[in-house]
This record gives C-alpha cells, sequence and structure tokens, in this order.
C-alpha cells in the first residue's frame, strides 16, 4: 500500500511504500536504487496511460472524420503507381 507523505512546491510528491527485504536485496546486489527504480517505472506507467488515452481519442475521431474508401480503391492506386514507375 502506498501513503502519500508529503507535497513540494514543485508539483512532485513523496510516496513511501513497504518493500520486501528479499527483493530491496536482490536490487541492491545489482546496485539499483528502489526509489529510484519505482519513480522510473511509474513515470514509464503515466507514459503509457496518457499515450493509449491519446490512441484512443484519435481512434475516435478517425472513426468519426474519416469514410472509409470505396471497394478496391487501394488496389487500383497501387496498380496506378506500379504502372507510373516502369
Amino acid at each position: 500500500m502506498f501513503k502519500l507523505v508529503s507535497m513540494n512546491q514543485n508539483n512532485s510528491i513523496v510516496i513511501s511504500f513497504r518493500l520486501d527485504r528479499r527483493v530491496r536485496n536482490i536490487l541492491e546486489k545489482e546496485n539499483l536504487e528502489p526509489a529510484k527504480e519505482a519513480r522510473i517505472a511509474l513515470e514509464d506507467l503515466a507514459k503509457r496511460v496518457e499515450f493509449k488515452k491519446a490512441m484512443t481519442e484519435l481512434t475516435s475521431f478517425i472513426e468519426r472524420r474519416v469514410k472509409p474508401s470505396k471497394k478496391g480503391f487501394a488496389v487500383s492506386v497501387v496498380r496506378s503507381d506500379r504502372n507510373e514507375m516502369h
């Protein structure tokens, strides 16, 4: 469970959580700092959440605004391009 400890002036927060000693020992043997790794993982998660939201909005926009092409249109365009190149 996470516990919000404090908030500072640059819009960041301090979070406290318990970490199993075994996990801490494994990380320390690899010269990894648990707090730094947790921060990186949470920042990465936030980026993925924002990306997924943006993709959902983009998909919705495309579905509302872009009409499907007529059947066979893509094939005819590719053939036309091929013919022009030769």
